[in-house]
């Protein structure tokens, strides 16, 4: 008789693999969907992005920028993009992700100074915070997902498996 792999015992390994190449594993299981308490730290149950952690990376990796630009920009990042094409949304965000945010405040000497928010360190990853997350509940437009696992880099969901 053949030994059965299960999807549990996949995703168990995969979170042990991924624990030992620096990754924090968060289980978020829920019974219920609609549960709030999943350990996430999420506002709702339809975002994505853990906010908490983009913002506490952000400040780190820009330090010389205000926390209320850096807030902005965010904001900005993170805003629906309805009005766009699901490909030209895409492409802006994976353009602001790669290269940054670029934003405008006031200096120290009182000039308007140019910056770029850098919302991930590719230079230095280990500068990055890197979260395995496991059982998500997402609420999408149509219906209720729960991929087995969503890899984040600085509380951007990058890979879902």
């Amino acid at each position: 008789m053949a030994n059965i792999i299960t999807e549990d015992q996949i995703e168990k390994a995969t979170l042990a693999l991924l624990e030992g190449l620096g990754y924090e594993r968060l289980d978020c299981f829920t019974e219920r969907a609609e549960d709030q308490d999943d350990r996430s730290g999420r506002g709702s149950k339809s975002e994505v992005v853990l906010r908490d952690r983009l913002w506490r990376v952000a400040r780190k990796l820009n330090p010389t920028i205000p926390s209320a630009v850096l807030e902005a920009a965010l904001d900005s990042f993170l805003a629906p993009r309805h009005a766009m094409s699901p490909i030209a949304a895409n492409a802006e965000i994976h353009g602001l992700v790669r290269s940054g945010i670029p934003v405008e405040y006031d200096g120290p000497a009182g000039r308007t100074e140019h910056g770029i928010l850098r919302l991930l360190d590719f230079d230095e990853p280990g500068n990055n915070e890197f979260l395995a997350v496991s059982q998500l509940w997402i609420k999408g437009d149509l219906r209720w997902r729960r991929p087995d696992l969503i890899l984040f880099v600085n509380g951007l969901p990058l890979v879902w498996i």
